[in-house]
């Protein structure tokens, strides 16, 4: 967790990977100087927290369409199609049945 604003420009109860220096008392995170530039923050992160968001809303609900919401606003997903085709062959799997059930109630 972002606890004492390891990074200052989000909020607190978002979980950051830093560097750390780990020793016997503990994780110790590294102070990030300089501090991100807003361009970064603006364009880089919070694109990111917000589909964490829309992610951990879809598996709180287990609302399919949430989940391809998700999918949908990657810039890496190329259609509609190509993202009702991924979760299909990822829930389809023979281990993932408890995961289709979540998402198709």
């Amino acid at each position: 967790m972002n606890k004492g604003e390891i990074i200052k420009e989000i909020p607190e109860d978002v979980v950051v990977e830093v560097p750390v220096i780990v020793d016997k008392n503990g994780i110790h995170p590294e102070k990030i100087d300089p501090p991100l530039s807003k361009r970064v923050v603006k364009f880089y992160l919070y694109p990111r927290m917000m589909r964490m968001e829309m992610a951990l809303e879809a598996f709180l609900t287990g609302d399919r369409k949430e989940l391809e919401e998700v999918l949908v606003r990657d810039p890496r997903t190329k259609s509609f199609e190509q993202v009702q085709a991924v979760i299909d062959e990822i829930l389809n799997l023979p281990f993932n049945e408890e995961m289709k059930r979540h998402y198709n109630r």
